[in-house]
């Protein structure tokens, strides 16, 4: 059975997930074609930075992009092994977010939100380290301070400081100190950009910025059967929550607490990409984070072989089908 042996925290495992990772871009390694997005000619200050130094090659970009996927996948079983957030020793988690990010083929290319995504995992990393931690204050600035970074690579990015404050207190109750000081973090990248702008006398530019990467309406372009992973990503992310919801009050407090915050990081995600007409589906490299670790609790744990095999199976078997959608 497929879910009983990516279980197993073996190489081989890892190995083979590394092999269905490259299967999975194989098709946009060889074609070499991209999709428009909106963000190839509205990009934040980080984002055309880093265009800026890098070739106009396709290739190149594509297995930055891959590397920088699988680097933040395989970063999630570091998180994992530091905070203990799933007690079973398991790859699924980098597997999840692999799937979970770059199953729809458009989003196999050089984007903010990859970049963005990479600075959010020491971002949780902080906040998960203020539990039961005397060095609260560090490790919430530190925590705004990279999801500031992350958005100056992709706006949308900094509607995830109001799921910090909210997860922030989840973990611990927050005094009025504790509480400013992820707000600082998020500030201080952009003090330094304005501080720069200043000097270069061009900060009149910076309300431009925000207005066209808030209110830019991005279009989807994407045909029905390709929403197919979407929907059913979408039920899976029901059936795999009620199933933490069902099961987490048997957890340790610190697990309890750290799915808590992702929930709610996972709530923010929703609304921004709801709520901004700019997002576009781009945020799964973002959003697939929080999922990666609520989908491999369900299929660590859940005790009906039946059905999470069969949802594990159709979870490898839509990522490859859905190589043939696009």
């Amino acid at each position: 059975m497929l879910l009983k042996f990516f279980r197993r925290p073996l190489p081989i495992v890892l190995t083979s997930i590394i092999i269905l990772a490259i299967g999975l871009w194989v098709k946009t390694f060889i074609t070499e074609t991209t999709v428009p997005f909106y963000f190839d000619s509205i990009q934040m200050p980080f984002y055309r930075m880093v265009m800026g130094w890098l070739p106009n090659n396709l290739l190149l970009n594509t297995i930055i992009t891959f590397a920088l996927s699988l680097i933040i996948g395989l970063w999630l079983l570091g998180l994992n092994s530091k905070h203990i957030i799933i007690k079973q020793r398991t790859y699924i988690p980098t597997l999840v977010y692999i799937i979970i990010a770059t199953s729809i083929l458009p989003l196999q290319r050089i984007n903010p939100a990859v970049f963005a995504a990479f600075f959010f995992i020491p971002s949780i990393n902080h906040l998960l380290s203020i539990y039961q931690n005397p060095n609260v204050l560090d490790h919430l600035y530190r925590s705004g301070f990279y999801i500031g970074i992350a958005s100056l690579f992709y706006a949308p990015a900094s509607l995830f400081l109001v799921g910090l404050l909210i997860a922030a207190t989840v973990i611990k109750s927050t005094n009025a100190k504790e509480f400013l000081a992820p707000i600082g973090g998020f500030l201080t990248p952009w003090f330094f950009y304005i501080f720069i702008l200043y000097i270069l006398n061009n900060t009149s530019t910076i309300p431009d910025l925000l207005t066209i990467n808030f209110k830019t309406e991005a279009e989807l372009n994407l045909e029905w059967r390709q929403f197919i992973p979407i929907g059913f990503f979408a039920m899976l992310l029901l059936i795999t929550g009620l199933f933490v919801a069902d099961s987490i009050g048997h957890e340790k407090i610190n697990v309890r607490k750290f799915f808590t915050v992702f929930f709610w990081y996972t709530v923010t995600g929703v609304a921004t990409l709801v709520l901004l007409p700019t997002v576009s589906y781009e945020i799964a490299y973002i959003l697939a984070i929080p999922l990666a670790f609520q989908f491999s609790y369900y299929f660590s744990y859940a005790k009906g072989k039946f059905w999470s095999e069969l949802l594990f199976s159709m979870v490898i078997a839509l990522a490859i089908i859905s190589q043939f959608l696009y």
